[in-house]
């Protein structure tokens, strides 16, 4: 116990758990699910996303489809299959993976997300108002905010992870003077089943929860207590998944998948960075930005971890949750930050242990601020409400009017359209992300171009008209543009459509 600490002052009655609860996750879902399909898809990575479901969705490559993934009728290397299935079962009804088809499985996602982590802040011992507080603020953090707006894969990855973690402090559970119950059969199943569908959604780091209950477990003196959570049996439900897709896919694929999916987009992306490489420092920069508004609170949680994971506080059930928020929070941040690829996306599971500490930390504090039985949450629920007013007057009216013309690929797809005639097909040169999107939205077929070598013939040949980078238009046979040109974008995102001007065919000679 903490010598220092402020007792703990009689709590008044409050209203009873559940219906709180209902209250944000009904005030959430209105955030995240009104006007979803207001915005087109952003590019890159949401119709790129939407694009795959749509070819998934409407059986185009028949059964063999669904287990191998294609994009522009090309075999897609990048991720597992689940949240494909999940966002072509949502355009099932309409009869097309549209935005909101795509967005919904992420809207789910983090609804289901809010309520683990209430459930995970009171399987850690913690007061009904801390883990409502921290439902709320996770609810209205600004990543997890866009994540459950967008067709992005992270959400239904978090959920699963949430779903796994809430599992094991369930099976970990102690009761009063008594030891905590042997893990149930049915209960260490789950948890598995859990860990096995984020890795069908995302790859092997959805196995990092082994990592942070082995973390807690030897923090605590209880290493051995990992025996019972992971017996021989269980690992066909959290590894088989992955292991059975995977080895249908490369029994299918064309030769050439297995080292395109596994070597490059497992290993070269953790090991070499081959995409979004960034300096070993990064996520110290970025993690506060991730977690904004709540960033500004964070060192009242980061205050409460280090005194609680050290004494106890002042119960006893404290010191386990510090130290397993600690670890949940602590040791995929530093797998991250071994990986040469980062992006701030990827710390969105971890968000919610750092929202659980910040609503304990805040909790202390109003606490050791406060007279028994004085009413506090006034103007922390004002603060709430406001935060959630600004997000949705931003997502649901700002984003829409300001944004979306400049993200969106609709516009550009509709002018590759109108720009190619009959028997044409669209060049485009050295952006291959952007592909996706411009056939999601209609452009027609596209032949992508890797070279300058490339590049020219398809000029020379006539095939029709080319997108590329502004930057690059000396790239073009003649060195410089010509033809007609259309811009897109400014600055190092600019974008040119061009049709190049016939070159007349060079003069023959005159015969001697």
């Amino acid at each position: 116990m903490d010598p220092t600490a402020a007792p703990r002052p009689p709590e008044a009655p409050s209203p009873p758990f559940r219906a709180c609860l209902g209250v944000v996750l009904t005030v959430a879902g209105a955030l995240y699910l009104i006007g979803l399909g207001w915005t087109d898809l952003w590019a890159p990575d949401e119709p790129r996303y939407a694009a795959i479901a749509e070819e998934l969705r409407s059986m185009r490559h028949g059964i063999r489809g669904l287990v191998l993934l294609h994009v522009n009728d090309e075999v897609y290397t990048q991720k597992p299959p689940l949240w494909f299935w999940l966002a072509a079962l949502a355009g099932g009804p309409s009869g097309r993976v549209d935005e909101v088809a795509a967005r919904l499985p992420s809207a789910v996602a983090a609804l289901a997300s809010l309520a683990l982590t209430a459930r995970i802040g009171r399987l850690l011992g913690l007061s009904p108002r801390i883990a409502l507080l921290a439902t709320a603020l996770l609810a209205t953090s600004y990543r997890f905010v866009f994540v459950a707006r967008r067709a992005q894969l992270d959400g239904v990855l978090t959920a699963c992870l949430l779903a796994a973690i809430a599992l094991f402090l369930w099976a970990d559970r102690r009761r009063p003077n008594a030891r905590p119950d042997p893990p149930r059969t049915a209960v260490v199943a789950a948890l598995h089943l859990a860990l096995g569908a984020g890795a069908l959604t995302k790859g092997p780091v959805a196995w990092l929860p082994f990592a942070v209950f082995a973390g807690f477990l030897a923090w605590e003196g209880r290493i051995r207590g990992l025996r019972g959570l992971a017996p021989p049996w269980a690992f066909a439900l959290s590894v088989g998944p992955l292991a059975l897709w995977a080895i249908a896919a490369v029994a299918m694929a064309p030769p050439g998948y297995l080292d395109a999916a596994i070597v490059d987009n497992v290993f070269g992306r953790f090991f070499v960075g081959t995409s979004h490489a960034r300096p070993v420092y990064y996520y110290l920069l970025q993690l506060p930005v991730e977690f904004l508004p709540w960033s500004l609170a964070l060192p009242m949680g980061l205050r409460w971890l280090f005194r609680s994971s050290r004494t106890g506080g002042t119960d006893a059930s404290d010191a386990r949750a510090a130290r397993f928020l600690v670890s949940w929070a602590a040791i995929p941040l530093f797998f991250f930050t071994l990986s040469a690829g980062k992006r701030g996306l990827y710390l969105l599971p971890i968000l919610p242990a750092l929202s659980i500490a910040t609503a304990a930390g805040i909790d202390a504090a109003l606490r050791r601020r406060s007279a028994p039985g004085r009413e506090t949450d006034r103007p922390l629920i004002a603060g709430l409400a406001a935060v959630a007013t600004l997000q949705a007057a931003l997502f649901l009216g700002v984003g829409p009017l300001l944004l979306d013309p400049h993200k969106s690929p609709r516009p550009l797809a509709a002018a590759a359209r109108a720009a190619t005639r009959p028997g044409e097909v669209l060049g485009v040169y050295r952006l291959r992300p952007l592909e996706p999107a411009l056939t999601y939205y209609g452009a027609g077929r596209v032949v992508s171009l890797t070279d300058a070598t490339a590049l020219r013939a398809f000029v020379d040949a006539g095939r029709g008209p080319v997108l590329l980078r502004s930057r690059d238009e000396g790239a073009l046979a003649g060195g410089a543009a010509q033809g007609e040109t259309l811009r897109f974008r400014r600055g190092p995102r600019a974008l040119s459509l061009i049709r190049p001007a016939r070159r007349p065919p060079p003069p023959r000679e005159a015969n001697p």
